[in-house]
């Protein structure tokens, strides 16, 4: 087979959303973001190429300097069994290598064992496990909606005491999400705070006992991501239920909850309570694997 890998073109536009429709049947994010993903400097998309036909991609992306992410990992149908994702991978390892990368992280779905099993074998580790849960516009969750006068801004010196201080944060690893990717907290917690459009708490009286952080609205879907919630149980709603009103316009509210064990993390009942759907009723289906060093 006559494989060329190299750095994607506007040209290539129309093949790689093609293949992203036959891989998710219609359903993938990857034509709403492509054209951004091109214009990012952070980053680049890589083709695979057989004559003039692409036949798969993937993308690598710095999210903080010695950090870089993959995803977008996506390969014909037409060419599965051909060895294309893992030349694919291969060669964005050795992108990342290149620019200097300490740690290249990826996540992924409950069932998708490719993925999981290709990057078992290119060298990565699973470093944390998480429950996904959303609230979708008919979703009971919705009608639980409520602004609280007990919900205050927080600076970020405040929210990082307590979010490095978290069962959260302990039960992801030091990983943060934000929607589906996965940002190294203790070491690049700017890069998350960037990130967020709402950083909430609430107090009693000078305690902060209880953080929710949201995450602007992802533009290709609309999609409310709630990013972080920790804390004891009665502020962890009342944050949840403001964050829902918060929501009001999007199309979905997502969330990513740590998965560590037995002991589940405080919100994961309260989420039940208040009507979100998980996919897995609860239990782990995506995650975070890490390769370091290169």
């Amino acid at each position: 087979m006559d494989l060329v890998l190299r750095q994607a073109i506007q040209t290539d536009v129309p093949q790689i959303i093609s293949i992203s429709a036959k891989v998710w049947d219609g359903e993938d994010y990857i034509g709403a973001v492509i054209d951004e993903w091109l214009a990012d400097p952070r980053g680049g998309v890589i083709v695979a190429v057989s004559g003039r036909t692409v036949v798969g991609f993937g993308r690598w992306v710095q999210l903080w300097p010695g950090y870089l992410w993959l995803e977008g990992l996506r390969v014909d149908p037409a060419w599965r069994g051909a060895g294309i994702a893992r030349t694919l991978t291969h060669h964005l390892l050795e992108v990342c290598r290149l620019q200097s990368a300490d740690r290249v992280a990826l996540c992924t779905y409950l069932g998708n064992d490719a993925i999981i099993h290709l990057a078992g074998s290119c060298g990565f580790r699973r470093a944390a496990s998480f429950t996904y849960a959303e609230a979708g516009p008919t979703s009971l969750a919705r009608a639980q909606a409520r602004f609280s006068p007990e919900v205050k801004p927080l600076d970020t010196g405040t929210a990082l005491d307590f979010i490095g201080n978290s069962a959260f944060m302990r039960a992801s690893g030091g990983f943060f999400p934000h929607g589906w990717r996965f940002l190294p907290f203790t070491i690049a917690p700017e890069a998350v705070f960037a990130r967020m459009r709402w950083i909430l708490g609430v107090l009693r009286g000078s305690q902060v006992i209880g953080v929710l952080c949201a995450g602007h609205l992802l533009r290709h879907r609309q999609e409310f991501t709630i990013d972080f919630v920790d804390g004891e149980p009665e502020a962890v709603e009342v944050l949840l239920r403001h964050a829902l009103a918060l929501a009001q316009s999007a199309r979905s509210v997502e969330m990513m909850l740590p998965y560590a064990g037995t002991q589940p993390v405080v919100a994961l009942p309260l989420i039940t309570q208040l009507g979100f759907e998980m996919w897995q009723s609860g239990e782990p289906d995506v995650f975070v694997y890490e390769k370091t060093p290169l």
